[in-house]
């Protein structure tokens, strides 16, 4: 899973110091959430896409792309 956050904040040119400092967080505990070593709380991964300024489009691939390894499914109404 850490690949895809780190995919998204190299294709926006963001540099991990930046990531870490926006997010409160120190550069250790942000390289371990972006590697995958512990996870990214809700209110963080907003936080995260917020500050790569990712659009619907983007974040709809994010969520939805095989690498991201969320279970998605559609239940019957």
């Amino acid at each position: 899973m850490g690949n895809i956050y780190l995919d998204l904040r190299r294709r926006k040119g963001v540099s991990q110091q930046h990531m870490a400092s926006r997010m409160g967080l120190s550069l250790t505990a942000y390289r371990n959430k972006e590697k995958g070593r512990s996870k990214f709380f809700v209110d963080e991964l907003i936080h995260f896409l917020a500050i790569l300024e990712i659009d619907r489009n983007e974040c709809a691939e994010f969520f939805l792309s095989e690498t991201c390894h969320i279970n998605y499914t559609k239940e019957k109404l």
